[in-house]
């Protein structure tokens, strides 16, 4: 794929620049969709638009005095403590939307989801954290910091969490 057809990708690069450095590898949307197909994931068409416009990608950004970064690399997605087809079934039926792992945050490895509606999220030990609808936003919020950082419950309950996807579909 092509620097011009990376254009998500650029904006995103662009947009950080002066706060968060943003690397773009090449990404070969096809080869990403067969090692999520061989580790037992579906490759939907959400995935695939994701991984055209922003697979392959680390943002950078100084927190604390310290390197933070967020990648989208596949093989992080993939590697990612809590990215596992069977997690993921858990998470979809807990949020009530089908989800995919698209990379991982901060040192702590928090698996990155992306959901059907195009919500961003983490997931960690902990549960769910809600980050903002769409990639772009996600990591403008994730280095700004005006994110919500409430953990919800992997277990089913009523958090608040369904209201909140539903809430950034609007």
């Amino acid at each position: 794929m092509s620097d011009a057809e990376r254009f998500q990708a650029q904006l995103l690069a662009e947009s950080l620049s002066g706060v968060a450095g943003v690397e773009v590898y090449p990404v070969d949307v096809d080869a990403a969709c067969r090692e999520y197909l061989e580790e037992g994931y579906e490759v939907t068409p959400w995935l695939q638009e994701f991984l055209a416009n922003y697979g392959e990608c680390i943002v950078t950004w100084q927190f604390r005095g310290s390197d933070t970064s967020v990648s989208t690399r596949v093989e992080h997605a993939l590697e990612a403590p809590h990215a596992t087809p069977r997690n993921m079934q858990i998470f979809s039926r807990r949020l009530g939307l089908a989800t995919l792992p698209i990379g991982s945050a901060f040192s702590t490895e928090e698996c990155m989801l992306l959901a059907a509606n195009g919500d961003i999220l983490l997931a960690g030990d902990p549960g769910f954290q809600w980050v903002a609808h769409g990639f772009h936003a996600a990591a403008h919020a994730l280095v700004a910091g005006p994110w919500d950082r409430t953990f919800y419950t992997i277990a089913p309950a009523e958090d608040g969490l369904r209201e909140r996807l539903t809430q950034a579909e609007s």
